[in-house]
């Protein structure tokens, strides 16, 4: 049995753990910075019940998840 990697393999596999980092740095952030928004407006309405603090986030991970699952579904080969 022979094992023969290129360093074409190499560098492809190395994109694609640095583009799923992408999108984890992505969520990430985006939710971070819809907290930090959501609570900020929240503050600056003076809300009695803190709602945007949980919308945004959502708004942002759904949207996110979203533009995710679309680019994933279309990068998908056929084996047909």
């Amino acid at each position: 049995m022979q094992f023969n990697f290129s360093m074409e393999d190499n560098e492809q596999k190395s994109n694609n753990y640095m583009l799923y980092m992408n999108y984890g740095f992505q969520l990430l952030g985006g939710v971070a910075i819809g907290i930090f928004a959501g609570k900020w407006i929240d503050k600056k309405m003076n809300l009695k019940t803190p709602l945007l603090i949980w919308i945004i986030p959502l708004l942002i991970l759904v949207a996110l998840l979203y533009r995710l699952v679309k680019e994933f579904s279309g990068k998908r080969k056929d084996k047909g």
